[in-house]
């Protein structure tokens, strides 16, 4: 697995308790299968509306194509 989503996961990022990675993949799973709704659209919206930038986009995108592959 890359780093980077160990870094995500294990850092104190905005104030966010430390996580495991065994943890934080749980929680994503969580969140994956509760999500509802239309994830292109949501997203979009964010984009548009400004609250978030393209910037923060690639860096979600890279994130979540590091963790498809450990989903269910």
């Amino acid at each position: 697995m890359a780093s980077s989503l160990f870094n995500y996961a294990g850092s104190k990022q905005q104030g966010r308790p430390q996580t495991s990675p065994a943890e934080f993949l749980s929680k994503f799973n969580e969140f994956s299968t509760n999500f509802q709704g239309n994830p292109e659209l949501q997203v979009k919206q964010l984009i548009n509306s400004g609250r978030m930038s393209q910037e923060q986009f690639q860096y979600y995108a890279q994130l979540a194509n590091q963790l498809r592959p450990l989903i269910k």
